[in-house]
């Protein structure tokens, strides 16, 4: 699907259109909506918008290969093994991570965190350059609502690992807020110090 994003004068717009499908997931274009000013400048980016009505978990998707990274993410974080951590990270970045996983308090608090996550579902998926942003909705235990997260990966190899290179990308950012805002789905402020953040 192709995720068209409006810019008009500095601010980003995005415009959201429901989207039926039988699939899990549909490739059609996709527009999400911030704002309805006029005239209007389109960005437009290749990715999936996943079927909001279906039932299916992160874990059964087997076929996708965004679900499998994201599972093998959480599988890692909930098991508390720095090594397993590590491995979801990009190689160039695993030098900076490395100090998160070895502070006790931030490995245990990480580690609860995503051991309380019930249930995960994909929203989306936008390619960004060489980028796969993949937006996942959590339920978590002891939470009302659930969030969506975002965990922008990059494919090193075979694989599809984490990176924090777009942390200082104004657009990414913005675009990441667009499409979480958009898409009506809490957003988990009180955890800055989870290592996937």
């Amino acid at each position: 699907m192709l995720l068209k994003i409006v810019r008009h004068i500095g601010i980003l717009f995005i415009f959201l259109s429901p989207v039926i499908s039988k699939q899990a997931f549909s490739r059609d274009n996709v527009t999400i909506n911030l704002g309805d000013a006029e005239p209007q400048v389109q960005f437009v980016f290749d990715g999936r918008l996943y079927d909001k009505n279906s039932d299916e978990t992160i874990h059964e998707l087997l076929n996708d290969e965004h679900a499998k990274a994201i599972v093998k993410i959480i599988d890692a974080n909930s098991s508390k093994e720095p090594s397993a951590i590590l491995a979801t990270w990009i190689k160039s970045e695993r030098g900076k991570i490395i100090s998160q996983v070895s502070d006790a308090k931030l490995l245990e608090k990480n580690s609860a965190f995503f051991r309380n996550i019930l249930s995960s579902k994909m929203i989306a998926v936008v390619n960004y350059g060489g980028y796969s942003i993949v937006y996942v909705s959590h339920k978590v235990l002891g939470m009302d609502k659930p969030f969506t997260k975002s965990y922008p990966l990059k494919s090193e190899g075979e694989e599809l690992l984490l990176s924090n290179e777009l942390a200082d990308d104004v657009f990414f950012n913005q675009l990441g807020k667009a499409v979480i805002e958009s898409l009506c789905f809490s957003i988990l402020k009180s955890f800055a110090t989870l290592l996937l953040v």
